[in-house]
């Protein structure tokens, strides 16, 4: 019997792919380009972090003007909406009305506590959380409450805190089996109470013919907005599975914000609107769950249940439905009714305090939005994981991801706890890098980032940018810096400056030290890129309103598989018809549902 990795195709990620991830590469003939966050606190007024009275930084995540309205109302600044300058709380970056706006939330903001702060917000249902050091969340109680601390004997440290397991599979969860095991000595046994797995049969020569798509004939159900959750379904659709976008009549929320990532993390899908505040609209969603193998929503607890697909009504419908759920702080807990939005997770788990460094505010890193999609990739594993399950032992589950868990996941090397932990390095204060050989340096035409901490490296990177190795202390070696590396920095600096990119990289490359342009996060600057071209990770598709729709895709290859064609970003409710036709609604049915506009479908324009 052959094993699975012997007759199966292969498999590939390349850290390429996994960078894309966190920064999707989308261009269109009529797409506005990207629009950078250039404020180091957030990218709007009501969407930035703060200083309170006491020292200690809150960050709010009023994503829309709902939000913003409400936390305005309960500062006590609600008129300063009113200006038609400030655009209800939401003017152009970087703008003089932007920077008076976020003076005025952040005078206010001063006046009062965090834990004060904290009250009204919560009372109030404004998204906020307090940015803090990661060793701070290991008291979380939301933090306990998603069983995310697990206490181990280390063979070396002794009693030791780390993460637990950031995936929860409601039948057959995830466990830490025990500490690490030390070089040359046996690891911990497996749980005596895994489910029983039937054996696979494969035949004797792997199949000449491609593989199908591994999703193909996998339907999921996606009701989500904004990236985590659309992450998720662009990553099941990529491996082949019929991605259903069931969005309300005014659409996923980030379809009129016209971001680039909507086009991008919404490709490959069918997109269906109907209104499920109605009777008729709760019917069709019914009706279309019942098709699907998957369930995948980014809402707050209880939201599906008011769609009326809640559990109860899918274990009737479909028992075989898999859940899967992206929340923002999970399904129980302190904190489990609470809006949660990418930043506010960033914020409790100290990824702004490290991103900012010692002596420099919190930075809010908006441009990846970590938690988002690694919360997302999680929600896709998840669903994977079940489905495997489900075909192997018929056991039918639910899955919980959330932004909280993503974050520990980003934090883990330092979401721990132990006798003689060493002190996290941390970004310098003019955020350059970690220190003197790990860190961004500029040259006569750009940027370039260099990585040379071993003792052979650094030799080798004086020499081929013919400096020596300076060593000597220096008594004005600024905060956070060793004395020693001070000369030496001013020396490779001095180096570059005198250097092009190219020359510069020349040079490195050729002494074996790890170096990397710095380039600017354009789309087209990967798309046009003819390695991306070289790995058939560029797309084309044709939008009926965009025009040339070019996408980065391929984040995970199989060998000898069926590439999955893909299609262009939807319109609002594009396949709205078509869905409801297989999910058995006649033609009277739905040519009903669009006179009482409970179902919708945008139209298009040809370009």
């Amino acid at each position: 019997m052959m094993s699975l990795v012997e007759a199966g195709p292969g498999v590939f990620a390349p850290l390429m792919a996994g960078a894309l991830l966190y920064h999707p590469k989308v261009t269109g003939d009529k797409l506005l380009p990207n629009v950078f966050q250039t404020h180091p606190s957030g990218s709007a007024a009501f969407y930035s972090v703060y200083e309170c009275a006491d020292g200690n930084w809150v960050q709010l995540g009023c994503v829309h003007v709902g939000f913003i309205t409400t936390a305005a109302t309960v500062m006590g600044i609600k008129e300063v909406l009113n200006d038609p300058k400030f655009n209800r709380g939401r003017p152009p970056q970087d703008t003089q009305e932007d920077r008076e706006l976020r003076a005025i939330v952040a005078q206010v903001i001063r006046t009062k506590p965090y834990a004060e702060w904290a009250s009204i917000f919560d009372a109030a249902d404004v998204p906020f959380a307090q940015a803090r050091l990661t060793e701070e969340s290991l008291d979380d109680p939301q933090v306990a409450a998603n069983g995310m601390v697990i206490e181990l004997q280390d063979p070396e440290v002794g009693p030791l805190v780390q993460m637990g397991v950031p995936i929860e599979l409601s039948a057959t969860p995830g466990k830490i089996k025990g500490p690490r095991a030390l070089p040359g000595t046996q690891p911990g046994r497996l749980p005596d109470d895994l489910p029983d797995i039937a054996p696979v049969s494969h035949s004797q020569s792997a199949p000449t013919a491609p593989f199908d798509p591994p999703l193909k004939g996998i339907r999921v159900l996606e009701i989500t907005n904004l990236i985590a959750g659309p992450t998720a379904g662009r990553l099941l659709a990529d491996l082949g599975a019929d991605v259903i976008k069931f969005e309300p009549l005014d659409g996923d929320m980030s379809r009129p914000i016209g971001r680039t990532y909507f086009f991008n993390l919404n490709a490959h899908k069918r997109s269906m609107s109907v209104n499920t505040r109605t009777p008729e609209g709760k019917e069709v969603a019914q009706k279309v769950a019942a098709t699907a193998d998957v369930l995948l929503a980014n809402m707050r607890p209880g939201a599906t249940e008011r769609m009326g697909i809640g559990p109860d009504v899918l274990q009737t419908l479909n028992p075989r439905i898999i859940e899967t759920h992206v929340t923002g702080y999970g399904w129980r807990g302190p904190y489990a009714h609470r809006p949660g939005i990418d930043p506010l997770a960033q914020a409790l788990m100290g990824l702004q305090r490290a991103q900012g460094g010692p002596g420099n505010p919190p930075v809010f890193p908006a441009q990846l939005a970590p938690t988002d999609f690694t919360t997302g990739a999680m929600g896709a594993l998840g669903a994977i994981l079940a489905l495997f399950v489900r075909e192997r032992t018929g056991v039918v589950q639910r899955v919980d991801s959330n932004l909280l868990n993503g974050g520990i996941m980003l934090s883990s090397e330092w979401f721990t706890r132990y006798a003689g932990k060493p002190t996290r390095r941390l970004a310098d204060k003019g955020q350059y890098g970690l220190d003197v050989l790990h860190r961004l340096y500029q040259v006569r035409d750009g940027w370039i980032y260099v990585v040379a901490e071993t003792p052979a490296e650094r030799l080798a990177l004086c020499r081929a940018l013919d400096c020596e190795d300076v060593s000597r202390a220096d008594a004005d070696a600024p905060a956070g810096c060793h004395p020693a590396e001070v000369p030496l920095a001013q020396t490779l600096a001095q180096r570059f400056a005198g250097l092009t990119l190219a020359e510069s990289l020349t040079r490195l490359q050729q002494a074996g030290v790890s170096c990397a342009p710095a380039v600017e996060g354009h789309s087209e600057l990967f798309l046009d890129d003819p390695h991306a071209a070289a790995n058939d990770m560029v797309v084309m598709h044709q939008h009926p309103v965009i025009g040339r729709l070019r996408l980065a895709r391929h984040y995970i290859r199989f060998g000898n598989t069926q590439v999955v064609p893909g299609r262009p970003t939807p319109l609002l409710g594009e396949h709205t018809r078509e869905i409801l036709q297989e999910a058995g609604f006649t033609e009277q049915d739905i040519a009903a549902l669009y006179t009482k506009g409970i179902a919708r479908t945008e139209e298009s324009v040809g370009v």
